[in-house]
């Protein structure tokens, strides 16, 4: 049975191979290709809120045909043809052509670890999205006009003192099997009858009960799909990338914005979440126009993240508030900004409550410090995240053999590790990690360090790493109040470090083992404090340091000020959002309850802290100079 399954898929495979050569064999006649030169439709009506249902008119001065889609699908030859007027009203009420899809999560799958989260059980609120292109009789084909029209806002009051995004994308390349972005789709199917062919148990389950659904929402067997990660929405990449067009509106419903971007699925577990963060991209191959993006101080032009939350889903509150902690205390690592919240239409449909912030890419280094972009390099995980393949190995490769070719307790090593790390920020940001963090994902994961390549005079170009901070999502939970995080990522390191020497010996001694450790992704972040704790000097001003974090940057009664001015700007948004992804199981009272926790541990977790630095200092003091 799973072996017919798996030649059916590798039948459709070919077809859709051969698919491709006729198209481009042109043997398909409706396929048209697209002209830039040929004037593309006009719309009588601008994408925005109107309070009554209307009619639009579609003009194109050449006279040629017009082809228009209703469902954010691209329009082709096939298409309806426009021959009068389009009624545009309130579709809220109609069945939902994508909110109800149950692929686009393992989590709604009944066995799923994650319980939770409920497909709408009502017809979720909705836009009219209009998409036209002209047709000529040659076969060329104008780009794309997208509008999205609201009607009947007005008496909705959730959706009151917040920014309205409407982002179109065509179906299949978010939802589609093959292509589809935002599903489990072709690569998660696939691995889920791979791993079921391999499991005797699985096979014998299908023998006993032939008539089991093999796509996923059932177990089967041992097997179920929440045990893996291949999946379309976990793959990254230029190839996992869609074109789109957005929209952005103000609380005022006047369009701030419009144009095209390209859209790709943000983040890494979180990634099966229903409601995902999108990463949404300028490029020139979609549109010469630039634009800003609205709600955010920097006015960032090159790219944004749309964050759903991740694991802090239900308040959005920790990002925002400990990125502007940091801001706000001048700490010397790279913070995120965060805009209110907004609310998403995706193709239509009413997706939810994000937040927008910046990308830490290379547009971000020089916004903030002013690098110049070719001469930017970012390592993310141990992984080249900007930087070409030659640099990251030359210069992250030349850090990673420093920490494990040199005794960091020798004070000529720490003078000559501070030469290629700005040891302010490493102690500051190590700091004010370590005391919200309970070491469950981060270092392991999570940390960035970025450094420019060539050095000159101006200031952040002296070839020294620094660091980005980002993905706080899940820190400051009350049950972690009095987790010994120092120790825990102390031990760890040392554990790390005492395996690689055992199991590699001196690197430099190896002939090309960097790249070999480079491949085992190493985690040089947590063994770096390990080493650096043998110093007594960096012991003394990292206890300094921390000591000083601790009192100033959370202390309770500024921190919580921080903290109630954004709960007063999110709570009414995140709570609107709640009965999307919820259902009626979640309200204010749970938004309150979150924050509650983010203020049980601010106000609690000092009368640890000093304990755990003071036994981390005997146990890995050492003898250092």
């Amino acid at each position: 049975m799973i072996c017919k399954h798996l030649m059916n898929i590798r039948g459709f495979a070919g077809l859709f191979l051969l698919a491709i050569l006729l198209f481009s064999a042109g043997i398909f006649l409706n396929v048209s290709r697209v002209d830039a030169s040929l004037e593309k439709p006009v719309f009588s009506r601008n994408s925005g809120f109107y309070d009554r249902p209307f009619l639009l008119e579609i003009y194109v001065r050449s006279g040629a045909e017009i082809h228009y889609t209703l469902d954010g699908s691209v329009p082709d030859k096939d298409s309806p043809l426009y021959t009068e007027p389009i009624y545009i009203y309130d579709k809220s009420p109609e069945e939902n052509s994508f909110s109800g899809n149950i692929f686009t999560s393992v989590d709604y799958f009944s066995y799923s670890k994650r319980q939770g989260y409920e497909l709408p059980r009502y017809s979720v609120d909705k836009c009219t999205v209009v998409r036209a292109a002209a047709f000529d009789e040659t076969g060329r084909k104008s780009s794309v006009e997208t509008g999205s029209f609201f009607v009947g806002f007005k008496d909705k009051e959730q959706y009151r003192g917040n920014g309205i995004i409407s982002l179109v994308s065509d179906p299949e390349d978010l939802f589609g099997y093959e292509r589809g972005i935002y599903v489990i789709g072709k690569l998660g199917t696939e691995n889920f009858l791979r791993r079921i062919e391999k499991s005797e148990e699985a096979r014998k389950f299908l023998e006993e009960n032939p008539d089991t659904p093999v796509d996923g929402t059932v177990k089967i067997g041992n097997i179920g799909m929440d045990e893996a990660y291949i999946y379309n929405y976990s793959q990254e990449g230029p190839d996992w990338e869609r074109p789109g067009d957005i929209a952005f509106f103000d609380s005022w419903g006047r369009r701030l914005l419009s144009g095209q971007v390209g859209i790709r699925i943000k983040g890494h577990n979180s990634r099966n979440f229903p409601q995902k963060s999108l990463s949404l991209f300028e490029r020139n191959t979609y549109s010469k126009e630039r634009f800003y993006f609205p709600f955010l101080d920097n006015k960032i032009k090159n790219g944004v993240i749309l964050s759903g939350g991740g694991d802090d889903m239900y308040s959005l509150t920790r990002e925002p508030f400990l990125s502007e902690l940091f801001k706000k205390n001048g700490l010397a690592f790279g913070v995120q900004e965060f805009s209110s919240p907004v609310f998403l239409f995706l193709n239509g449909e009413f997706w939810g409550t994000y937040l927008l912030s910046e990308k830490q890419d290379k547009q971000y280094l020089r916004r903030h410090y002013g690098i110049d972009e070719d001469n930017a390099l970012i390592v993310k995980n141990g992984f080249p995240e900007s930087g070409s393949e030659e640099r990251y190995r030359k210069y992250y490769g030349e850090l990673v053999e420093f920490i494990l070719n040199n005794d960091l307790s020798s004070s000529d090593s720490y003078h000559r590790f501070c030469e290629l790390v700005d040891i302010e920020s490493l102690m500051d940001y190590y700091s004010a990690r370590i005391y919200v963090d309970d070491n469950s994902d981060w270092p392991k994961s999570n940390v960035s360090i970025w450094r420019a390549v060539n050095t000159t005079d101006r200031a952040y170009e002296d070839g020294r790493w620094r660091f980005l901070n980002f993905d706080n999502n899940i820190e400051l939970q009350p049950e972690k109040t009095d987790h010994d995080t120092i120790d825990l990522l102390l031990s760890q390191g040392e554990e790390d470090y005492l395996d690689l020497i055992e199991d590699y010996g001196i690197i430099s001694d190896k002939g090309g083992g960097l790249n070999e450790l480079l491949r085992q992704q190493l985690h040089i972040e947590r063994m770096l404090i390990y080493c650096l704790f043998k110093n007594s000097s960096f012991r003394e001003a990292f206890t300094q340091r921390f000591k000083e974090i601790e009192t100033e940057v959370y202390d309770p009664e500024a921190a919580e000020r921080i903290l109630s001015r954004i709960v007063d700007q999110n709570r009414q948004a995140v709570v609107a959002g709640y009965r999307r992804w919820y259902g009626e199981r979640c309200g204010e009272a749970d938004y309150n309850a979150e924050i509650d926790e983010i203020r049980f541990f601010l106000r609690n977790r000092r009368q640890y802290m000093d304990g755990f630095l003071d036994s981390a200092l005997k146990k890995y003091g050492g003898q250092g100079q």
